[in-house]
C-alpha cells in the first residue's frame, strides 16, 4: 500500500541521500521525534519541522508511529535501502511493508552468517578436545612404559635379593665361587652402567639432533615466508628456531629480516647486534659481510644516529660494485651514504666522482660540476694523482670550459703515465682552433695506443688548410682495420674535403681517379645512405668523366649505389619523352586543325561563288522577264 501523496514526494526532492538516510536513522533507530530530526538533523526552522520528515517516512512506506522502532538496526542497513527504494516523483513511493521485509532479510542473512560462526567455533573445540584426548593418550603411553620399566626393575632386584640370600646360606661352602661370582657380577655393573652412560649420551645425541632437525625446519619455513614477504611469520620462525639450536645463520636471517621490515629504524640497535656478531664469526674465517648485509648495518647505524660507522659501512657496500664495475649501484649507495650520513671515506673522492659520471647515460652541467668538486677535493686531500686529473680535464672539456681543462691536465701530461689524457688536451687545444697543438697531442695519444687520433689529427690538418696531408691520414685510416661505422665516418669526410677543398687548378687525372674511388667506396658502405650532397658529388664525376673517360666506370658504378638518383633520373628522362611526345602531338593537331580551317574556308568560299552565280542568274531571269512583260505591255 502507498502511503505518501504527490505532495510528500515533491517535498522530499531537496533532500539527498545522506539527508535521507541521516532522518531516517536518528528517527527509527535513535528514536528521537519527527520534530527533533526535523530541525537538528535537516535545519528546518519552521513551526512544523517534523512535517518533512513525515513526509519521507511516508515516501518510504512508513505509518504510524515508528520512532525508536528499529534500535537494533545499523545506518548502513538504512543507506542500502535508500539506495535501492529511490523515492521521487519519477520512481514513485515506496510500498508499505518494504523495509520491514528488507529489514527481515538483513536480520536473516546476519542470523545465518552467526550460526555459521558458532558451527565453525563447534568445529574448533571439537578439533580442540580431540587434540587434548590424543594428547592424554600419549601421556598414558608414556606412564604405561615407565611403571613398566619401573616394574621390571623392581623384578630384578628381587630376584637379585633372591639369589643374595641364597648366596649367603651357602656362604661357607661356596666362599670362592661367590668371590668369582661377585667379581662377575661388578663386571656386568660396570658394563651395564657403561651401557647406561652410552645410552643416555646416544639419547642427549639424538634429542640434539631433534632440536637441529627441528631448528633446521623452522628455519626452511621463515626462509620460505620471507622470500614471501611474510616478515613477521619469518621472524617468529627464526625466533622458535634459536630457541632450539642457535646458529651463526639465524644471526644474518634475523638481521635481514628486520632490515626488510617497514619499521627497520626502530630495530636499529637489534640489527646491529646481529650483523655484528656474524662479521665477527666472519672474520674469524677470513670472510667479510656481503655488500646487502653491508647496506642494512650502514642504514641501522644512521637510524641510530652513528654516521661514521654508517658511513664506513656504505662505502664497503658501494666498493664491491665499485670493484665489480658496476657503478650505477655503486653510486646509488656513495650517494646515500653522503645524503644521510653528509661523511664519505678518506681516499673515496675518486670513487664517488667516477660512478657518478658511469653510472649515467648523459650528464647535465650540474653532473660535471658534482664529479669536478669531488676530484678536486681527493686531489687535495690525498696529493696527485695523474687519472683524476684525466677526468678533470675531460669534465671541463665537456663544459666547454678548454682553459681549466688544460690548466688541470698538463701536469698529468707533461708526465705521461696516463695516456688519455692526451686526447683530452688535444681536444681542448681543437675546440680552441689550436690546430698544431691539437695535433701534436693526438700523436702523442696514438703513439700511446690510443685508437681513432689519425682521424683527429685529419679533421685538425684539414682546419689548418692541409688539405692533401688530410686526405693521405683518411686514406690510412679507410685501409685500416676499424669498425664499419669508424670506415662509414672516414670515408664521408674524405670525399667531402676531395669535392669541396681541393683547388681547380690540382684536380687532374691522378686527383679524379682518387676521387672516383673514394666516392665508389661510400657508396658502397652497407650503412651508407643518400644525402643532400650525394648527387652534387656524382654529378662532378660525370663531369670529369666526360674530360677522362677513365672515370666511366667509376661513374656508372656510382650511380647503381644511388637508386634515389638513379630513379630521379629515369623519372626526369621519361617526363622529358613525354613532353616531346605531347609537344610532337601537339603540333600536329594543330596542323590538323589548320588544314580542317583551310578546307572550311574553301568550301565557304565555293558555296558564296555558287550562291553569287545563283543571284546573277536569279537577277538575269528576272530583268528577262521584265523585258519580257514591258515588250508585252507597249506592243
Amino acid at each position: 500500500m502507498i502511503y505518501a501523496t504527490d505532495n510528500d514526494l515533491l517535498a522530499i526532492e531537496q533532500l539527498d541521500f545522506e539527508d535521507r538516510v541521516d532522518a531516517m536513522y536518528h528517527y527509527l533507530v535513535k528514536g528521537w521525534n519527527m520534530n527533533e530530526v526535523g530541525e537538528d538533523r535537516l535545519g528546518i526552522n519552521s513551526d512544523q519541522p517534523g512535517r518533512l520528515v513525515s513526509s519521507l517516512m511516508r515516501a518510504y512506506g512508513f505509518s504510524g508511529k515508528n520512532s525508536g522502532a528499529y534500535p537494533r538496526c545499523p545506518k548502513q542497513v538504512l543507506a542500502d535501502f535508500v539506495d535501492q527504494y529511490w523515492a521521487d516523483q519519477d520512481n514513485g513511493a515506496v510500498e508499505g511493508g518494504t523495509f520491514q521485509r528488507f529489514y527481515r532479510q538483513y536480520q536473516q542473512s546476519q542470523q545465518q552468517a552467526q550460526q555459521e560462526r558458532q558451527r565453525q567455533e563447534q568445529l574448533r573445540r571439537e578439533r580442540e578436545w580431540q587434540e587434548q584426548q590424543r594428547q592424554e593418550q600419549l601421556r598414558q603411553e608414556r606412564e604405561r612404559q615407565h611403571q613398566e620399566q619401573l616394574r621390571r626393575e623392581r623384578e630384578w632386584q628381587r630376584q637379585e635379593q633372591l639369589r643374595q640370600e641364597q648366596e649367603r646360606r651357602r656362604q661357607e661352602q661356596l666362599r670362592q665361587e661367590q668371590e668369582r661370582r661377585r667379581q662377575e657380577q661388578l663386571r656386568q655393573e660396570q658394563e651395564r652402567q657403561r651401557q647406561e652412560q652410552l645410552r643416555r649420551e646416544q639419547e642427549r645425541q639424538r634429542q640434539e639432533q631433534q632440536r637441529k632437525s627441528q631448528s633446521q625446519s623452522l628455519v626452511s619455513q621463515g626462509k620460505e615466508a620471507l622470500n614471501q614477504g611474510q616478515l613477521q611469520r619469518a621472524m617468529d620462525l627464526f625466533r622458535q628456531a634459536r630457541k632450539l639450536h642457535d646458529t651463526w645463520e639465524l644471526n644474518r636471517l634475523i638481521a635481514q629480516t628486520l632490515a626488510q621490515s617497514s619499521n627497520a629504524a626502530e630495530h636499529c640497535d637489534a640489527i646491529i647486534r646481529e650483523l655484528t656478531e656474524y662479521e665477527e664469526h666472519l672474520v674469524k674465517n677470513n670472510s667479510s659481510l656481503t655488500a646487502q648485509q653491508s647496506l642494512w648495518l650502514a642504514r641501522a647505524y644512521v637510524a641510530k644516529g652513528d654516521k661514521s660507522r654508517a658511513c664506513t659501512y656504505y662505502f664497503r657496500a658501494g666498493d664491491y660494485y665499485y670493484d665489480k664495475d658496476d657503478f650505477a649501484q655503486a653510486n646509488q649507495l656513495y650517494q646515500e651514504s653522503l645524503d644521510k650520513t653528509h661523511f664519505y671515506e678518506k681516499g673515496r673522492q675518486f670513487r664517488v666522482a667516477y660512478a657518478f659520471s658511469q653510472a649515467k647515460e648523459t650528464l647535465t652541467e650540474d653532473d660535471h660540476r658534482y664529479c669536478i668538486r669531488y676530484y678536486q677535493r681527493y686531489l687535495n686531500e690525498e696529493g696527485e694523482d695523474d687519472t683524476a686529473r684525466g677526468n678533470l680535464s675531460y669534465h671541463f672539456n665537456l663544459l666547454g670550459e678548454y682553459e681549466e681543462s688544460l690548466q688541470w691536465g698538463l701536469p698529468a701530461a707533461e708526465r705521461g703515465k696516463v695516456p688519455f689524457i692526451f686526447n683530452n688536451m688535444g681536444n681542448a687545444c681543437f675546440h680552441q682552433r689550436r690546430w698544431e697543438d691539437a695535433i701534436r697531442w693526438y700523436e702523442k695519444a696514438a703513439a700511446a695506443g690510443k685508437p681513432r687520433q689519425s682521424y683527429n689529427i685529419a679533421l685538425a690538418l684539414k682546419n689548418l688548410g692541409k688539405f692533401q696531408e688530410a686526405v693521405r691520414e683518411l686514406k690510412a685510416l679507410v685501409q685500416s682495420q676499424c669498425s664499419s661505422a669508424d670506415r662509414l665516418r672516414y670515408l664521408k669526410q674524405l670525399v667531402t674535403i676531395l669535392y669541396y677543398y681541393i683547388e681547380d687548378d690540382e684536380k687532374d687525372l691522378a686527383y679524379w681517379l682518387s676521387y672516383g674511388q673514394a666516392l665508389q667506396q661510400l657508396v658502397s658502405h652497407p650503412e651508407w645512405k643518400e644525402d643532400d650532397d650525394a648527387e652534387a658529388f656524382l654529378w662532378a664525376l660525370e663531369r670529369a668523366a666526360e674530360q677522362y673517360p677513365q672515370l666511366q666506370g667509376y661513374a656508372e658504378a656510382v650511380l647503381e649505389r644511388m637508386p634515389g638518383i638513379k630513379a630521379k633520373r629515369a623519372e626526369e628522362a621519361w617526363r622529358a619523352e613525354e613532353a616531346r611526345r605531347a609537344e610532337e602531338a601537339r603540333r600536329a593537331e594543330e596542323a590538323r586543325r589548320a588544314e580542317e580551317a583551310r578546307r572550311a574556308e574553301e568550301a565557304r568560299r565555293a558555296e558564296e561563288a555558287r550562291r553569287a552565280e545563283e543571284a546573277r542568274r536569279a537577277e538575269e531571269a528576272r530583268r528577262a522577264e521584265e523585258e519580257a512583260l514591258l515588250l508585252t505591255l507597249f506592243f
